[in-house]
């Protein structure tokens, strides 16, 4: 079975009011398209909206290109202010960044994405205080061995807090969740589950809708 991640493609439309937004979101809802538009873009395109924020999404190039007509259309029909951008998801940077970059290919670019990462990772942290990413610990014991071992593990440089018999450990990307894994199951007790979890607090829940066929 093929693993390999897939590509991702997004057209971002950023329109002056959140009111723009929410009316370009219910005209691309109600567009009649032709019968051959409609096979073009398939099922393989849903489309968000975040006030005055419009998102694209596909992994296929050829349907995010004519999704991005199909918007670029309605946008000038309806005479709106707007800047859109191609962009596409660099899985180890985890950002979109323009379509027009090359995706990392050698050792050294690779790298270099994982450093911008954990710099960015690492900024939200300090201005926000909480971890995207983190290891967590259960059926450590009690009270005071999930606290004595949430201790153990701050002696050994990790950001790690105890709440009630669980311990949650802070990781700045999902790779470094995943190197703490085997390091922290070792200084854990026998019997001990440990999981990786995204930490989704922050993530924000847009309304979705959808092109014509788009199965939900």
């Amino acid at each position: 079975m093929d693993t390999a991640p897939r590509d991702e493609w997004r057209v971002e439309v950023e329109l002056d009011y959140s009111e723009s937004g929410m009316e370009l979101g219910r005209r691309l809802g109600a567009l009649d398209l032709d019968d051959e538009l409609r096979e073009r873009l398939g099922r393989r395109v849903i489309v968000t909206r975040d006030g005055p924020r419009i998102f694209a999404y596909s992994s296929d190039e050829s349907a995010i290109s004519e999704a991005r007509a199909v918007i670029e259309r309605v946008i000038s029909e309806d005479a709106l202010e707007a800047r859109i951008r191609l962009t596409r998801w660099h899985p180890v940077e985890e950002a979109w960044e323009d379509a027009s970059l090359p995706m990392p290919t050698s050792e050294g670019q690779l790298d270099a994405e994982r450093r911008r990462n954990e710099a960015d990772e690492r900024e939200e942290l300090e201005r926000t205080g909480e971890y995207d990413w983190q290891v967590a610990l259960h059926h450590v014991g009690g009270f005071r061995d999930a606290h004595e071992l949430a201790a153990g593990l701050r002696e050994q440089g990790l950001d790690a807090e105890a709440h009630w018999a669980h311990v949650l450990v802070g990781a700045l990307t999902e790779q470094r969740a995943e190197d703490l894994v085997e390091r922290v199951r070792g200084l854990a007790p026998e019997g001990a589950q440990v999981e990786i979890r995204a930490n989704l607090d922050d993530v924000k829940r847009p309304t979705f809708f959808f092109f014509p066929g788009v199965a939900p």
